[in-house]
């Protein structure tokens, strides 16, 4: 990294806020699109193919598989851009990518906006696979973005790597908070899903005015400028990743793996166990006392939203918030190597949670009980959020100043294998409910 003692400042932390604003931004997408799961599940419904109304409230095939085909779709796509961008990414000038991605990923939201308004109780698979491109196509844009500013991060003092990482825990709790509070005030799972949408597509407007403000900055460039040794400027042919052609020091991608060998397993691992749970299996929970007499609407609209999204998002953040706290001493790599291994144990604690009881017919419900679900939410995003942290703020830390972007880009592709890897896993688990 540059030195810090010549650095210019941050005036106010504003870099530092903008790219906790940036980071929220970049995982928005994702989180809007699972926290609206009582959307999906009423365009997704059974329903009578006379009256249109529905006909029962036990999930059919599409309600079961549609958050797994999701990740499917979010994750494949995610994982091969962030390659590619990492490869092909210093060809094309730096501002103009991001910028573009950004456009077209607001693009596609105002087209998921639209879908929103439209009756589709008639052709729900062909609803289905327009929702499923699209979704394919924003994480296209998402991950150029994503990659381009893990790897930016890696360049800056490490609080800015743990601004990236609490920006993106941040988001998730800002996505399930809002739509629980579309909710609350007497909206339908219908329209809280339109305005969660609308606002995705106003916060992602404002990123690209963050972007362009930020590349903009003195101390932008001082660090950038000293990661990338360019003559040009930063800001418009510096890649933000992937780049090896313009150092002045070569860069071998099997030294830099052979360096971060151990946090490229973990986070490998953490989102394996991870995305095999997470929201695939966990958002067919249903609470115990669900419609039974006496049951109240939390029970009965607010369990999911809260106990699975927002309970989730809280658990990670605070568990990335534990990690940047300079009282809690760095574990170390390999203690969290081990830390994530333990992980595997949740993929078969959740399974015998009350996850879809009603359409359950290879495994039993053990636990039949919401706190134990809640307890299990916790423990999983918690730990989630902590090495996670631990382990993308120490490989950089790893290398060589020349080589520290290289090693983040290389974290972020591994993290992706993971959340591809899960998510395949996910759709298996939920046939062995």
């Amino acid at each position: 990294m540059a030195d810090t003692t010549t650095a210019p400042r941050d005036p106010h932390n504003l870099v530092l806020v903008l790219f906790y604003y940036l980071a929220i931004g970049t995982l928005l997408p994702w989180n809007f699109f699972i926290n609206v799961n009582g959307y999906w599940m009423h365009k997704f419904r059974t329903v009578n193919s006379t009256s249109m109304a529905n006909v029962t409230d036990t999930k059919n095939e599409l309600q079961l598989e549609f958050t797994s085909d999701l990740a499917v779709a979010a994750m494949v796509p995610n994982v091969l851009f962030l390659i590619l961008n990492g490869l092909f990414g210093h060809r094309f000038k730096t501002t103009p990518r991001l910028l573009w991605s950004l456009c077209f990923v607001v693009i596609l939201f105002i087209s998921t906006l639209v879908l929103v308004q439209v009756d589709t109780d008639t052709w729900q698979l062909e609803f289905l696979a327009i929702t499923l491109v699209i979704i394919v196509l924003i994480n296209i844009f998402t991950a150029i973005v994503q990659g381009g500013l893990f790897g930016l991060a890696g360049c800056f003092p490490s609080k800015y790597m743990n601004a990236v990482l609490g920006g993106q825990g941040i988001g998730g709790i800002f996505a399930a908070t809002i739509n629980i509070l579309l909710l609350a005030i007497g909206g339908n799972a219908v329209s809280a899903a339109f305005y969660c949408f609308l606002l995705s597509v106003v916060f992602l407007s404002g990123s690209i005015l963050a972007l362009l403000f930020v590349t903009k900055t003195e101390f932008y460039r001082h660090y950038i400028k000293d990661a990338s040794s360019s003559s040009d400027s930063p800001s418009e042919t510096s890649p933000l990743i992937g780049e090896t052609t313009t150092t002045s020091k070569s860069i071998s991608v099997k030294e830099v793996l052979m360096s971060i060998w151990a946090e490229g397993l973990t986070v490998l691992i953490i989102y394996i166990v991870t995305l095999a749970c997470f929201p695939a299996m966990t958002v067919l929970i249903e609470s115990t006392n669900k419609n039974k007499p006496g049951s109240t609407s939390w029970e009965n609209q607010f369990f999911v939203p809260v106990s699975c999204f927002l309970f989730y998002n809280i658990g990670d953040y605070i568990g990335r918030f534990i990690a940047a706290s300079p009282v809690i001493p760095n574990i170390g790599s390999k203690l969290a190597l081990v830390m994530s291994t333990t992980r595997i144990a949740f993929i078969p604690l959740f399974l015998f949670c009350n996850l879809a009881p009603h359409e359950r017919h290879v495994t039993e419900v053990y636990f039949y009980s919401d706190g134990v679900y809640i307890a299990l939410v916790f423990l999983l995003s918690i730990s989630n959020g902590f090495l996670t942290s631990v382990v993308m703020v120490n490989a950089p830390a790893k290398v060589e100043p020349h080589q520290q972007q290289t090693a983040s880009n290389m974290m972020v592709g591994i993290l992706g294998m993971g959340l591809v890897l899960g998510a395949a896993v996910s759709g298996v688990l939920v046939k062995l409910l």
